[in-house]
């Protein structure tokens, strides 16, 4: 067996053992398995379909659910790894700049279908899908504010209070001191919503000041 050949073949081995393990061939485009670039790996073997050998062709069709068209892929991908998301947070709704332990860019994804539903180019199946996930929303504003707050709440739940310091981060990237910051500015200029105004002074040990000074 010369070198390319068997190279391709210990290739196919690891897209193999992704398969087995993951039960499925999607695999994300950065993904590296043992060291090598499985994801950029797939990709290139879909762009070569027509060139490929019968029998590399045949072998790739008997992995778990392989697929030829990689836009169909990457939903497959992003519907899976945001299912995986929900199960561990509650939520549909990662922040953007979320990345997954295997290197799918899950908040990118989701950016991606709410700008295509916007630009009406989102397929109505998929649209109906992402809106039965919970607490799915297509507002990026809505977003951030129901994110903010189940974290917060969370805050609440594990310190006792309502007052994360400014540069407080969680464990998902979510920065929330930041986020409170921003709620407190809008209350003081006057552009925070009354319903989101009740729902912070709810909290146990809110303020509107950073100093202590409950305004109200």
């Amino acid at each position: 067996m010369t070198g390319k050949r068997q190279d391709w073949w210990r290739s196919y081995e690891l897209l193999v053992a992704f398969a087995g393990r993951e039960g499925h061939a999607r695999v994300p485009e950065k993904h590296v398995e043992r060291g090598f670039k499985l994801g950029h790996w797939v990709q290139f073997q879909r762009r070569q379909r027509n060139a490929l050998p019968a029998e590399r062709r045949n072998a790739l069709l008997r992995v778990s659910d392989w697929t030829w068209d990689g836009r169909n892929t990457n939903w497959d991908v992003g519907l899976t790894h945001l299912r995986d998301f929900i199960k561990r947070n509650g939520h549909a709704r990662p922040v953007g700049r979320y990345v997954c332990k295997d290197g799918f860019r899950l908040g990118v994804w989701v950016s991606h279908c709410r700008n295509r539903c916007f630009q009406n180019k989102l397929p109505p199946d998929r649209i109906r899908c992402l809106e039965t996930l919970p607490g799915w929303t297509w507002s990026g504003r809505e977003m951030q504010w129901s994110l903010g707050f189940t974290h917060l709440r969370d805050f609440v739940k594990r310190h006792g209070h309502a007052r994360p310091i400014r540069r407080y981060v969680c464990d998902d990237g979510f920065r929330l001191g930041l986020w409170v910051f921003h709620r407190r500015d809008e209350y003081m200029s006057g552009r925070l919503r009354p319903d989101r105004v009740r729902s912070l002074k709810a909290l146990p040990g809110w303020i509107w000041s950073p100093t202590g000074k409950r305004k109200r």
